[in-house]
């Protein structure tokens, strides 16, 4: 069955294929000579009993390097700043906004030295990029931000991108890094955005309460759909749930971007997805004619 379902996902696959020239042709989006994969670590795979998943960070800094070795260009979006604040204070998770926006400040100092002793043992230069949905909602804005990450994409930085949590206001955040790396990706025209979690992949329903619940493989049209989403959060610390995974899958598959929602325990098969196509959790695939321009940007923008 694993068979199968690689080789079907090798076919639909072939959208995106390197060239003898060594470019890679993109249906719809410009040719290049590289792959840009944007990787969404979520708190629950971030936190282990409430403490930092050393053996984790080890693992996304040797994925990381073996993508970059691969000829791919990287970006890391980080959930846990809070949960990573609650464990330096022994407190628990607050409720109210400022209150997680302190945790969040006290999280993220300690979440990027992890980030930056891990990376810098497999000589992988990282940099800090905070934004906020305001931010990118601006279109000024929007595009310098666009341009540093292709300066930081061009010189084999990886960057390790959040939420600026302690100035976003409550109607002005993007809410969870499901959607946060969504938008990423959609900015910096990737070609694959990887959400890992803490499940295989997307069920046709609640595998925890449902014993008939089984993985979907392949999603080629995410509008036809019909899955049970309403378990809602994915860990104590964290904010997102597979809702809200299908909701930044449709926003990075209409911006011409490969999503897979996978185990954050297969992370080293981050390579093999991207360079030969194999088969782990469930893909959703790009739409063949994405936005581009100003009409992806318009993505960002609430409805009034």
């Amino acid at each position: 069955a694993r068979h199968s379902q690689a080789h079907c996902r090798n076919t639909m696959h072939s959208n995106m294929n390197t060239s003898p020239a060594g470019s890679v042709s993109r249906v719809g989006k410009a040719t290049r000579t590289h792959k840009v994969v944007v990787i969404k670590v979520g708190t629950s795979s971030l936190l282990r009993k409430g403490h930092l998943h050393l053996s984790m960070l080890g693992a996304l800094a040797e994925a990381c390097s073996d993508l970059s070795r691969a000829g791919c260009k990287v970006i890391v979006v980080t959930s846990g700043a809070v949960g990573a604040g609650c464990q330096v204070l022994g407190a628990e998770k607050p409720t109210d906004l400022a209150g997680k926006q302190a945790m969040a400040a006290v999280g993220m100092v300690r979440l990027m030295r992890m980030y930056d002793d891990f990376f810098t043992s497999v000589s992988q230069p990282i940099a800090q990029v905070l934004v906020s949905l305001d931010n990118l909602m601006d279109r000024t804005q929007y595009l310098n931000a666009q341009r540093t990450f292709q300066a930081l994409l061009s010189k084999n930085i990886i960057p390790i991108v959040n939420e600026n949590d302690t100035v976003a206001m409550q109607d002005m955040k993007f809410g969870d890094n499901d959607t946060l790396s969504a938008h990423i990706a959609s900015l910096a025209d990737a070609d694959y955005l990887f959400l890992l979690t803490d499940v295989d992949g997307l069920y046709t329903g609640n595998p925890n309460s449902d014993p008939n619940a089984t993985i979907i493989p392949l999603v080629e049209n995410i509008d036809d759909l019909d899955v049970d989403t309403s378990a809602g959060a994915g860990s104590n610390f964290g904010t997102g749930g597979m809702a809200t995974k299908i909701a930044a899958a449709r926003l990075a598959t209409a911006s011409g971007c490969h999503t897979v929602v996978m185990h954050s325990n297969r992370i080293e098969e981050l390579t093999s997805v991207v360079v030969e196509g194999a088969a782990y959790g469930t893909l959703f695939l790009a739409v063949s004619q994405p936005l581009v321009g100003r009409k992806r940007w318009i993505l960002l923008q609430k409805p009034a």
